[in-house]
């Protein structure tokens, strides 16, 4: 699934994915959870970068988890997604940074983002 968010006037908003334009304007964060191939595709041609695959988020190793293609940026972090301390889940979360945009890639759940959290710790910068 891809969500976006668009800064305007220092609030993050949400977007549509299904036009093009959404791509091209500056200060966007796309959102990639659990994305399906379609998904991927989309978003590696309107960014013009190359998406990490989710076995090469996982098996990154921890010297490589901080890289630049071009003049993009590409870090992965092992986060907490389920925080129930009985059942406590660790996945691979890859923040591309590109001069117009934020890109995050999950391949699980996580409550920081999917509560809006992540959206109001971004509204402080």
């Amino acid at each position: 699934m891809i969500r976006a968010f668009h800064r305007s006037e220092d609030l993050w908003q949400e977007v549509s994915v299904d036009t093009k334009e959404t791509f091209f304007k500056d200060n966007i964060w796309v959102d990639l959870n659990s994305p399906t191939f379609q998904d991927i595709e989309q978003a590696q041609t309107q960014l013009n970068i190359e998406i990490p695959s989710r076995a090469e988020m996982q098996e990154i190793e921890a010297t490589s988890r901080l890289y630049r293609e071009n003049n993009t940026y590409f870090m992965t972090a092992s986060i907490i997604t389920n925080p129930d301390i009985d059942h406590m889940e660790v996945s691979a979360i890859t923040f591309i940074f590109g001069d117009r945009f934020l890109a995050t890639v999950r391949v699980s759940p996580c409550d920081s983002f999917d509560d809006n959290l992540f959206i109001y710790i971004l509204s402080l910068f």
